[in-house]
């Protein structure tokens, strides 16, 4: 059965904050950031989805210069998890140039417990 965790993540949020635990033997099936304020810092902003050992391992560059749903490319190496422990996923914005005033979305983690 799919189960989902998600968190909000905003222009202030350039250190990793924790999206949620996945349990262990879980596969990510899918990663959805929804904005609803674009970010502005006057570039591409990006925000990446990883873990504490490799910020962009499972998306890099996800795209949240606009709202609505950021299109994301889930990295294939980091889809099957810890078989032993649960997985903290993080997630992280990376701001373009100039200092950003705006910005917010949602990260979603979609995932199957096998």
């Amino acid at each position: 059965m799919l189960q989902a965790i998600s968190k909000i993540i905003t222009y202030t949020d350039t250190t990793a904050i924790t999206v949620g635990n996945v349990p262990p033997n879980s596969i990510i099936v899918d990663i959805k950031v929804t904005v609803g304020t674009a970010f502005n810092a006057g570039g591409a902003d990006y925000i990446d989805i990883g873990d504490s050992d490799t910020a962009n391992k499972f998306a890099d560059n996800v795209n949240v210069t606009n709202t609505g749903q950021a299109t994301v490319t889930q990295a294939a190496n980091g889809a099957v998890l810890s078989a032993t422990a649960s997985t903290p996923i993080e997630a992280i914005y990376v701001p373009a140039n100039t200092s950003p005033t705006a910005g917010s979305g949602y990260v979603t983690i979609v995932y199957d417990q096998l």
